[in-house]
């Protein structure tokens, strides 16, 4: 009966949003996988032409509970030490993918004198769209008067200014406003209203929460759902992995999606019986009008 059933398609054209997203990277950890990231996922991102890459919270592992002392954390590692490093990791990801990208473009480039309106633009659209939020294992540097993520976003956005300026030297270009183009392509979202806007209409929701996991898998992107007033949600901490969906009149169709952690395993889940998904999600939705009517997502589990 399926193979022969049919319908109206009732959409004349369509918009598609790839998104790789990813979380509790837990930079310093002994046990994250750092070859994964660095290798991995700009291969994902420049195979599935992904257009925006979400790192939703938990970039550091922090030190509470004692884990420089429990030999859980690379050298001894402090919070700066963990955010130069979490930020030089990510710049590199994202350089990599825009090597790759403004290559592509660079015979053009040659060819035509290429305004600096022109240029920027294609500088900007090879710059994958990169939205954070803080964690809570990020966040665990407050209780001493400090403020989490500013080292890692001043590292992100120096290695980048950096490395590109460089790159652009060495092919005979130059962008006066790189600085302004990274800031609007590399953004944290603020706690208080965690939420991007894309242009087509759909906006996401970036969600940390400071809790625990339950037997009932999907509960936490079930209540997520309910807390977030955006066609897609993303939330992570609980280093389970599951996608819930729902259909709503006004809005259509929903997606909440629960990724798990960059790091295999760590001791504390061990020592209590808790297995963790490892790896990235890649989310595809296609819209018509600001309207989900398709979405389909693949999980990158192997290290």
């Amino acid at each position: 009966f399926k193979f022969r059933l049919k319908f109206p398609w009732q959409y004349d054209s369509f918009d598609e949003l790839r998104r790789l997203l990813l979380g509790c990277a837990h930079i310093g950890y002994n046990t994250t996988d750092y070859f994964f990231m660095r290798n991995e996922l700009p291969k994902i991102i420049l195979t599935h032409k992904v257009q925006v890459l979400e790192i939703v919270g938990d970039l550091t592992a922090g030190l509470k509970h004692n884990m420089i002392h429990k030999g859980q954390i690379l050298s001894s590692m402090g919070y700066t030490d963990q955010e130069i490093f979490a930020g030089e990791l990510v710049a590199t990801i994202i350089y990599v993918v825009f090597l790759i990208r403004f290559q592509k473009n660079l015979e053009e480039i040659r060819k035509k004198k290429l305004s600096e309106e022109e240029l920027e633009k294609i500088i900007e659209e090879s710059i994958i769209l990169t939205l954070y939020i803080i964690g809570n294992h990020d966040g665990w540097q407050k209780e001493t008067g400090h403020i989490p993520g500013i080292t890692f976003r001043q590292t992100t956005y120096i290695v980048l200014q950096s490395c590109i300026s460089k790159f652009l030297a060495e092919k005979g270009l130059s962008c006066p406003k790189l600085g302004e183009i990274i800031l609007r392509r590399v953004v944290e979202l603020p706690e208080y209203n965690p939420v991007y806007k894309f242009n087509n209409g759909l906006a996401t929701t970036l969600l940390h929460p400071h809790k625990g996991r339950t037997k009932t898998e999907s509960q936490r992107a079930q209540e997520a759902l309910e807390f977030a007033e955006t066609q897609l949600t993303d939330l992570f901490n609980f280093h389970v992995s599951i996608v819930a969906e729902s259909w709503e009149s006004e809005v259509g169709q929903r997606v909440a999606i629960q990724g798990g952690a960059m790091t295999p395993f760590t001791l504390y889940e061990n020592n209590i019986l808790k297995k963790v998904d490892f790896g990235a999600i890649l989310s595809t939705v296609r819209s018509n009008k600001g309207r989900i009517f398709m979405s389909e997502h693949r999980f990158f589990n192997h290290t």
